[in-house]
C-alpha cells in the first residue's frame, strides 16, 4: 500500500516545525508498512491508498485536486487555522487577503469532507479553532516532541551568559510578527540586572537581515539558527523560556522546553492554552498583549518569584507530566490507530 504526504514546501527544504512533522509522519507510515513518498502539490499526481495534505494552513488543498482524485483515503493536517492566525498576526490592511483565502479554504475543506477526508488537529486549541472558523470536526492527535538525545554542544554565547548572570532565559523562534516582537522588546528593555537572555532566532526575510539584530542589550546574546541538538542543549542550560506568541496552533518550543523540565512563560495559545485551567501552571501564563495588559516589570517579578527553588521544583514536575502527552511513542500509537481505522473504513474515498 502507498501513502503520499503533500507538503507546501519542497521536500528538500524541511527545516521548521511543520516540516519536522512531515519527516516524522513519513517514518511512522513507513514503519506501519506503507510505501511513502513526500511530494510537492505541483508534482504529477500519483495514485495513493492514503493522501496526507500536510501543513500550510491547509492551503495545500487548493493545489492538490489532481492528487485527491487519485487517492483512496485522505488526511488533512492544516497545522493552524488560517482565519485565527490572520486575525492575530496580520496588520488590518492585510486582513482582507486573509478573509479571501479563508473563504477558499472553507470551500475546499467542505469538498474534502464530502470526499470522506479525515481532518487532524495538532492540539485541543487547534481543534476548537478549526470548528469555529470552518465548521470542521477534527480528530485531535497532538504533535510529538522529537528532541535529539544526547543534546549537542552549548553555544559559547550561552556559556558566557551562564557564567555572568544568576538567571538566564531564552527565546527560541523565528523573529516575525507571530512571535510578538513588541512584547519581546519590552521584556528585553525591562529585564532585571541579574538576568541574561539568549535569543535563538533568525530573521524571517531579506529585509530583516539588513537590520539584524532587531534589538540590542548588553545582557542579550543572539545565536542561531542552530541545529536541533544545540537547541536541545540551550533548553537544558537555561532557567526559563519566554514564548509570548500572538498565535500558535501547537507551540513546539513550549512542549520541548517542558520535556526538558525548563519553565516556559507563554501566552495562552496552542498547547499553553491548557495551562489556564491548571492550578500548577496557570502562573506561567503571560497576560501580555493581545491576551491582557500585564506590564513587563510585573512579568519579570513573577518570573523571579517562581524561580525560587521550592516553587520551581513543583512547576518542573508538573511540566514533565504535561510534556508526557507529547512523547513520540504516544503520537506514533495514535497515528497508527487512526491509520488502521481509516484504511478499514468503508466510507473512505466515497
Amino acid at each position: 500500500m502507498k501513502a503520499v504526504v503533500l507538503t507546501p514546501f519542497p521536500p528538500d527544504r524541511l527545516v521548521g516545525g511543520e516540516e519536522l512533522h512531515t519527516r516524522e509522519l513519513a517514518r511512522v507510515l513507513e514503519r506501519a508498512g506503507l510505501e511513502v513518498a513526500v511530494r510537492h502539490p505541483a508534482s504529477p499526481a500519483e495514485a495513493a491508498d492514503l493522501l496526507v495534505l500536510n501543513g500550510g494552513s491547509g492551503s495545500v488543498a487548493l493545489r492538490a485536486w489532481h492528487w485527491v482524485e487519485r487517492a483512496r483515503c485522505i488526511w488533512v493536517i492544516p497545522h493552524n487555522s488560517w482565519p485565527t492566525a490572520s486575525r492575530m498576526n496580520h496588520p488590518p490592511w492585510l486582513r482582507p487577503a486573509g478573509v479571501a483565502l479563508s473563504a477558499g479554504l472553507r470551500r475546499a475543506f467542505r469538498r474534502l469532507e464530502r470526499r470522506g477526508a479525515v481532518f487532524i488537529a495538532v492540539s485541543e486549541a487547534n481543534r476548537e479553532e478549526l470548528w469555529r472558523d470552518f465548521g470542521v470536526r477534527a480528530v485531535v492527535i497532538p504533535n510529538a516532541v522529537h528532541l535529539p538525545d544526547p543534546p549537542g554542544p552549548l553555544p559559547e554565547a550561552v556559556r558566557a551568559l551562564r557564567a555572568r548572570h544568576a538567571l538566564v532565559g531564552a527565546f527560541v523562534g523565528r523573529w516575525d510578527m507571530q512571535k510578538n516582537p513588541p512584547v519581546l522588546r519590552d521584556l528585553v528593555r525591562t529585564m532585571p540586572e541579574e538576568v541574561g537572555l539568549v535569543f535563538v532566532s533568525a530573521p524571517s526575510g531579506r529585509l530583516q537581515r539588513w537590520f539584524w539584530p532587531p534589538v540590542r542589550h548588553p545582557r542579550l546574546a543572539w545565536v542561531g539558527p542552530l541545529d536541533r541538538h544545540a537547541v536541545h542543549a540551550v533548553y537544558r542550560s537555561v532557567d526559563f523560556v519566554l514564548f509570548p506568541s500572538r498565535y500558535e496552533s501547537f507551540g513546539y518550543v513550549v512542549a520541548e522546553a517542558a520535556a526538558c523540565g525548563t519553565l516556559s512563560f507563554a501566552t495562552p495559545t496552542g498547547v499553553a492554552a491548557a495551562w489556564v485551567q491548571d492550578p500548577f501552571l496557570a502562573e506561567c501564563v503571560l497576560r501580555v498583549p493581545p491576551y491582557g495588559n500585564e506590564p513587563a516589570p510585573a512579568v519579570w517579578a513573577r518570573i523571579q518569584r517562581l524561580m525560587a527553588p521550592a516553587v520551581r521544583t513543583v512547576k518542573q514536575a508538573r511540566l514533565r507530566h504535561f510534556a508526557a502527552r507529547f512523547c513520540a511513542e504516544r503520537w506514533e500509537r495514535a497515528v497508527r490507530e487512526l491509520l488502521e481505522r481509516t484504511l478499514a473504513s468503508e466510507g473512505c474515498g466515497a
